[in-house]
């Protein structure tokens, strides 16, 4: 696969190797200059790139832990551990659809007030890490936002 040759994959999911360290700030700021210079393609950007590490995610995950509960559990503490907020998953594992919430969004956090939703990195982050883990491609709908006044940001899975 070609994303298998764009990507490293370390050998454990809790990144034991080595960490960067951006502060959300500096994200949120790194965020705005994508979306000045690409307008909405900045979207596409950030979306693409999550779906992309989203699976490889997975991968690392599922290499170590099986169970179904046990690995939505290890991607919620390992996110909350790297502070992207508080994540619930509400899913129909038999079907593949429900909710993902997340309080205190990384994305969202401080980006101010938007009309539309922002948490583009995060919504493609679980499309590809859902759907690996459903093994089949799922749709993430972001459809509350934080940046839109909310109180937190819901995901949609379909």
């Amino acid at each position: 696969m070609v994303e298998d040759k764009l990507f490293t994959k370390p050998s454990s999911f809790a990144h034991e190797e080595s960490r960067l360290v951006m502060s959300i700030a500096t994200f949120t700021d790194f965020k705005k200059v994508l979306e000045k210079v690409f307008d909405t393609g900045a979207t596409v950007i950030l979306y693409e790139a999550g779906v992309g590490c989203g699976r490889l995610a997975y991968r690392r995950i599922a290499g170590h832990i099986s169970g179904k509960e046990e690995i939505l559990e290890a991607f919620m503490n390992l996110k909350s551990e790297e502070n992207w907020g508080k994540m619930t998953f509400k899913l129909n594992l038999e079907y593949g659809k429900g909710y993902v919430i997340v309080k205190d969004s990384f994305e969202s956090r401080f980006y101010g007030f938007s009309s539309t939703p922002t948490c583009h990195y995060i919504r493609g982050y679980l499309t590809g890490f859902l759907s690996e883990f459903f093994g089949r491609k799922v749709e993430v709908k972001e459809i509350r936002c934080v940046s839109m006044g909310h109180k937190n940001c819901i995901f949609e899975v379909e």
